[in-house]
């Protein structure tokens, strides 16, 4: 299939006809959230949120999760058989489990030094290969927790999509997906463009001619030729871009006004006019510094704009980490501690407070990647109110 870049909805339907789809993926996943396991919240917090609320339909609310292989393998902040168990609980529960590499490898070199920065490609399409096996690996033995040399019983035929580690993908990395038989990569981002701005977004597509979102960043960005060719069929569903929500509509999305200043204040490269932020919560938590107020007011601002806009998909890129009481202890790598406006606890809730929020409108539907990408391909999958 050929999808090419549009910001119409597929199947010539108009945006009020279709349904806001909307996808919770969750990266890496090391830390259970289990009793004994030494740190609450993590992945455990995650399922037993998603378990208590359903779709307007009734249907049950699952998520992505990208699993990072060595959490389960060589895992030096909590034992593998926590991991193990709350990786297979979310497999017998129906929740989507997909690669995100074995050990979490750089893609990119980046000069930062050079004018502009340049972002130089490290990992060779074998290389990327290699990690994607070895992922494989370890996830399609047989579940048992109570052995090292065991994995959670995954068939690698269910396993049918990729995201790249810190979104820093290469042209290599959708050659070894396209290798495997792979639908979907989902790190492409998706909304820096000056004629994008949340209510125009451009749908998923396929990487038939290349990403637009990766010309317009590597053109403008790095003033180079794009890092993505062309890759007949491969779904992208793209990272968009969160947008801060300017002073006038601080206050109906629970937050001081003043949200862009402080922004710019925790970050020299942020835009004040665009209010645009890479969409990850790492970003958001860690680049920012945003309180659990300011974030609530960022994501379901960006949520409205495209329930609102165009009703282009809207992907949330979490970590189940991040939700973690181990987080803060093992994982903040520079990030000051001091500089942080919201622990575990805040974050959580940030969390429930955002789903609440985008089950209370009408025509929304919760899925996972797979479902979406199979209700963009065929008109008779449940894209159409």
């Amino acid at each position: 299939m050929n999808r090419i870049p549009s910001d119409k909805p597929p199947f010539g339907l108009e945006p009020k006809q279709v349904k806001q789809l909307v996808a919770f993926t969750f990266d890496d996943n090391a830390y259970s959230g289990l009793p004994g396991s030494g740190g609450e919240g993590g992945m455990k917090f995650i399922l037993d949120l998603f378990a208590e609320h359903k779709n307007h339909d009734g249907s049950p609310i699952f998520g992505t999760f990208f699993l990072k292989g060595n959490n389960i393998d060589n895992n030096p902040l909590e034992d593998d058989s926590f991991v193990k168990q709350i990786w297979h609980r979310a497999l017998e529960e129906g929740h989507e489990l997909e690669m995100h590499t074995y050990s979490h490898p750089h893609g990119l070199d980046v000069d930062w030094d050079d004018v502009p920065a340049k972002r130089v490609p490290i990992m060779s399409t074998e290389d990327w290969m290699a990690e994607h096996e070895k992922c494989y690996s370890v996830l399609e033995k047989p579940y048992d927790p109570t052995k090292k040399d065991s994995g959670i019983g995954l068939e690698r035929s269910k396993i049918v999509g990729f995201r790249t580690p810190y979104l820093e993908y290469n042209d290599n990395v959708f050659t070894s997906v396209q290798k495997l038989g792979l639908k979907f990569e989902a790190a492409v981002e998706e909304g820096w463009q000056n004629d994008r701005h949340g209510s125009n977004e451009l749908w998923p597509y396929t990487l038939d001619n290349g990403s637009p979102g990766e010309t317009f960043v590597a053109e403008d960005f790095y003033a180079s030729e794009p890092l993505i060719g062309k890759h007949p069929g491969l779904w992208a569903l793209p990272m968009y871009v969160i947008i801060a929500p300017p002073d006038e509509l601080c206050e109906k999305y629970g937050t001081k006004p003043g949200l862009r200043d402080r922004l710019a204040a925790e970050n020299q490269y942020f835009d004040k006019e665009t209010g645009k932020v890479t969409g990850m919560d790492w970003t958001a938590w860690f680049e920012f510094f945003m309180s659990e107020d300011d974030a609530f007011a960022t994501f379901a601002y960006t949520f409205d704009l495209h329930y609102e806009g165009n009703r282009c998909p809207y992907f949330l890129g979490f970590h189940t980490d991040i939700y973690s009481e181990k987080y803060e202890k093992y994982d903040l790598e520079d990030a000051d501690p001091a500089r942080l406006k919201a622990h575990g606890p805040e974050r959580r809730n940030f969390v429930r407070r955002l789903l609440e929020y985008i089950l209370t409108k009408p025509d929304v539907q919760v899925v996972t990647a797979k479902q979406m990408v199979e209700m963009l391909s065929d008109p008779e999958a449940g894209l159409k109110i």
